[in-house]
């Protein structure tokens, strides 16, 4: 009996009652438009011995919610990785409303670029230079948005300290933040001490390309008040007195005006000089929590983070975080 290993162009094209996807473990290369329109397909596992899945090979797969590749590689140069197609997963809405995690398992441990999943024009949200153009990728054609969600982290590398307050022993303490709790109760900047309401982690695989997905370091100084050095996704704000003129601009390119909470101005991680980008693409466990808000799902607070003063995200925020896990 030979052996497959190929799955031929529109081998399966339309079959709208095809659920799994028939790929023996010696196939090396998913042919053209192989799957395309099997709106019924939901697995969609790729064995190791593939290479090569053809240009819309799983076009309009609206079902699929899984695609497991058992060639994941971590080599920064995508050594080993199977060649995507252009537009091999275009509009496959299961996987780019339902299931982020499959995403980020790709992107994540897959060894593939964010640019490589991508397809059409993008323009990142967290480019801070307003003259930057939209780019056109000719990638895998996952959805833009959803690629987001997989790929950017938010708030507070693991070890990271919180302060917080006993009510035993009514003392203030820092507690590592993989530690919290919900109903543990936090010290706020103007608000009292409130309890931890919502409590979830993520991992980020660190991409220097853009700041919402990459990690930034604030080192500790005699000038400054931090108790040791800070890590948080650079997406995330310190709450100052003021802006410098460059920092005004940068934030004005991002929000359109500076924001605040509770008359204290955000700072983004990544566009100040008082935070370093963490090099290399190492992948990180970040955390990040709301506290109990009077009501109001909109409302942010400050807290302390390794001695200085940062912001939470709201609950309606945090609620809406795709990839991560709630504690």
């Amino acid at each position: 009996m030979n052996t497959v290993t190929d799955i031929s162009d529109n081998a399966f094209f339309g079959c709208s009652n095809l659920t799994y996807a028939p790929i023996p473990n010696s196939v090396t290369r998913i042919g053209t438009s192989s799957f395309e329109g099997c709106t019924s397909l939901i697995d969609g596992r790729i064995p190791q011995a593939v290479t090569s899945i053809g240009t819309r090979a799983f076009y309009g797969c609206s079902s699929l919610t899984d695609v497991s590749f058992n060639r994941f590689s971590v080599a920064n140069d995508g050594s080993g990785c199977t060649i995507l197609g252009f537009e091999c997963f275009k509009n496959t809405t299961a996987i780019n409303y339902q299931n982020y995690n499959c995403l980020f398992n790709i992107y994540t441990y897959g060894g593939y670029s964010a640019d490589v999943l991508r397809s059409g024009l993008y323009k990142d949200y967290s480019e801070t230079d307003p003259n930057v153009q939209p780019t056109e990728y000719f990638g895998a054609g996952f959805d833009n948005s959803a690629v987001d969600y997989a790929t950017s982290g938010s708030c507070f590398n693991e070890d990271t300290k919180i302060l917080c307050f006993n009510p035993e022993t009514n003392e203030e303490y820092y507690a590592p933040i993989q530690n919290l709790n919900k109903g543990d109760l936090i010290k706020t900047y103007l608000h009292g001490y409130r309890k931890v309401d919502v409590m979830c982690k993520g991992k980020l695989r660190n991409n220097t390309k853009f700041f919402t997905t990459c990690m930034y370091k604030m080192c500790k100084t005699e000038t400054n008040d931090l108790t040791e050095d800070l890590i948080v996704v650079g997406g995330h704000a310190l709450l100052v007195d003021k802006l410098s003129e460059e920092e005004y601009l940068r934030t004005c390119s991002i929000w359109g005006t500076p924001l605040r909470i509770d008359k204290k101005y955000l700072l983004l991680a990544g566009i100040t000089d008082k935070f370093e980008r963490i090099e290399g693409d190492s992948v990180f466990t970040y955390y990040h929590f709301c506290v109990e808000n009077d009501g109001n799902d909109e409302t942010r607070y400050g807290i302390w983070a390794n001695g200085t003063l940062v912001e939470t995200p709201c609950k309606k925020d945090i609620l809406e975080f795709r990839n991560v896990v709630y504690m």
